[in-house]
């Protein structure tokens, strides 16, 4: 992970290679099982957190992970209201302030697609992570996923994933790039046809060579959850179908909404794996939600452990960012 010395932005998922993902599940879980160790590792270092988009957990997950390690997370916003951003000034101009305010690292979370990958360019010295850009990428949400599915299966490998809900706009589902690096998984994508999953990310497995089926009826569910090791649930994004411009967002909720839903109902009629679980990058929809509240009564859910790890998953980031820890062997 990072052997480039010279270019360690976290941008796209899709820049890490499987001993990159290895790399980091290894310093990963080293750092959460010997915390103290590493507690002064990013002294008199600074992040500057850029949200131009709504966030609870990557927000407070990277400035933690930050402050865990030794540094400083105060710099930045969580909200553009009161910034000069609603002023009309630019992204590039902003980046330049923060980097000058002495930034080392920006987290950057942006409504655009590819606004990290353009952060890059506009900055010096100081790394950046994409915190999730539009439509595309959420490659930290990414990291903690595979360190999750890691630390509760013991591998990466030979796993069969159903992927449901709204998987054209939800980020967190191209989790798919960098599992299929990986020998023996398989994956399923239930949801409505409105919100199935991109054509260039199915071309992309194809080109890899993984085995991929997709499915819009939902009364395969059970069927479904009965063959699976890990259901991974993404929420109707209908913040980003509202930008789409040539989607009509009352026909999609009307067609859309409560048509792909997880309940406690079909996983005790599905009979899972023992070791089955359930993942959701949360928050979920309270008002219209992939999977009900119910199914936490089940030993199946796993959201909250997912949720907890994005603080461990950070600091790995974050350490693997300022230093050459794989040097050592």
């Amino acid at each position: 992970m990072f052997k480039d010395k010279d270019n360690r932005h976290v941008v796209s998922i899709r820049d890490f290679s499987q001993e990159d993902l290895l790399g980091f599940v290894d310093i990963t879980e080293r750092i959460k099982g010997n915390q103290a160790d590493y507690a002064t590792e990013l002294e008199n270092k600074k992040m500057a957190r850029l949200f131009y988009s709504a966030s609870t957990r990557t927000f407070e997950t990277h400035g933690e992970a930050m402050r865990r390690l030794g540094g400083e997370a105060d710099l930045g916003f969580r909200s553009t209201e009161g910034t000069s951003a609603k002023k009309g000034e630019s992204l590039a101009s902003t980046l330049r302030m923060y980097e000058r305010y002495g930034a080392d690292v920006i987290v950057l979370r942006h409504p655009r697609d590819g606004s990290a990958r353009y952060a890059t360019d506009i900055v010096n010295k100081a790394w950046v992570i994409n915190g999730g850009d539009g439509n595309n990428e959420h490659p930290t949400q990414n990291l903690m996923d595979i360190f999750t599915i890691n630390e509760k299966k013991g591998k990466l490998k030979g796993l069969n994933i159903v992927f449901f809900g709204d998987l054209r706009y939800g980020r967190t589902t191209r989790l798919v790039y960098p599992m299929s690096l990986f020998e023996g998984n398989s994956f399923i994508f239930l949801s409505h046809p409105a919100v199935s999953m991109p054509d260039h990310v199915k071309d992309y497995l194809k080109g890899v060579g993984a085995r991929f089926e997709e499915c819009y009826d939902p009364s395969k569910f059970p069927d479904i959850i009965h063959e699976a090791d890990i259901a991974y649930g993404s929420r109707n994004q209908e913040e980003r179908w509202a930008r789409e411009g040539t989607t009509d967002g009352d026909l999609m909720r009307k067609e859309v909404r409560g048509r792909i839903v997880l309940t406690k109902g079909i996983i005790n009629w599905a009979k899972p794996k023992e070791n089955f679980i359930v993942m959701h990058p949360l928050p979920k929809d309270m008002k219209a939600p992939c999977i009900t509240d119910d199914v936490e009564e089940t030993p199946y859910c796993w959201y909250d452990e997912q949720a907890e790890n994005g603080v461990y998953a950070r600091m790995g980031i974050l350490y693997s960012q300022f230093n050459d820890w794989w040097l050592d062997g």
